[in-house]
């Protein structure tokens, strides 16, 4: 088995009211088992999985229920890799994270200038990105 990635878009909707993009609809529950089922069944060619979402944790329940069920089905160890917005993560959902086999998570600040996030809409300021 050599290094096989499997590339992933569990959701490309963002909860952010930014003034810059469109956000697609998220996937719903029937989609999101689809999608485990897919990655379970494929999982003996599998080495790491590598969630292209621009904001992974925008749905962030749905996301970790995702991830239980790989865990369920015996693929927490699993490597997996994956980008977050600054403001959307915390010390406890990086434990989670952790926990579920990613070993690495870009995070995304947007700008370290209060003008431009706020021209931009994003809705946090430089302070709730360096917390």
């Amino acid at each position: 088995m050599g290094n096989n990635l499997l590339r992933v878009l569990f959701s490309s909707t963002c909860n952010s009211p930014c003034s810059f993009c469109v956000s697609p609809k998220s996937l719903n529950i029937n989609d999101t088992i689809k999608l485990a089922d897919y990655i379970i069944q494929n999982a003996n060619i599998v080495n790491y999985l590598h969630f292209n979402d621009n904001c992974l944790m925008s749905h962030k329940a749905e996301f970790l229920s995702f991830l239980g069920i790989l865990e369920s089905n015996g693929l927490r160890a699993l490597p997996k890799y994956g980008k977050c917005r600054a403001g959307l993560l915390d010390i406890l959902t990086a434990d989670m994270l952790r926990y579920y086999g990613f070993c690495s998570l870009g995070i995304g600040v947007e700008s370290f200038d209060d003008r431009i996030l706020q021209d931009l809409n994003k809705g946090f300021s430089v302070k709730e990105i360096e917390k």
